[in-house]
């Protein structure tokens, strides 16, 4: 699910790895890259369901379908099911940082810099974690390790000022 250049990347990934890749874009383009557009395009397995939305999935193990309607709210939405064996959310996302831009340095996308190997920031003492510093990976597991490190990053700090 997704219409920008994560959902495309993703769906590029997984067409490696399926022998069906469905994308469901609730808009009637891709918002992605023209580079993105094109690689996606380009590949046969994917199919692009445009002026879709997801409603809801089913399945009694597992995952085994979505319920999904074209064209939601016009006069010829039509409701149907979507046989898969997996769903993926790709909508990327934007970072929560903006309270902290007249204070903390962030990049042009809005992430939260962080120097060197550290999770620390531009302000001594403060530490990020997580998604607000991740513009790359964008992973839950990665972002639980970028916590742990800021964790350590910030022990290490406080054991040094207590000196």
């Amino acid at each position: 699910v997704g219409g920008g250049d994560t959902a495309c990347e993703e769906a590029h990934y997984l067409s490696g790895l399926c022998s069906k890749v469905y994308m469901i874009v609730r808009k009637p383009y891709l918002r992605a890259s023209e580079a993105m557009k094109r690689r996606v395009e380009a590949v046969e397995n994917i199919e692009i369901l445009y002026e879709t939305n997801t409603l809801g999935l089913y399945g009694d193990n597992g995952v085994e379908g979505a319920h999904v309607v074209y064209r939601k709210g016009e006069s010829d939405e039509r409701q149907y099911d979507l046989p898969i064996d997996g769903f993926f959310l790709a909508i990327g996302h934007k970072p929560q940082t903006a309270i902290f831009k007249d204070s903390i340095a962030l990049d042009d996308q809005g992430f939260i810099k962080i120097e060197g190997q550290t999770q620390a920031t531009n302000i001594e003492g403060v530490f990020a974690a997580g998604d607000v510093c991740d513009p790359h990976y964008k992973q839950a597991i990665i972002a639980a390790g970028t916590g742990a490190k800021a964790a350590l990053d910030a022990q290490a700090y406080l054991s040094e000022i207590g000196k």
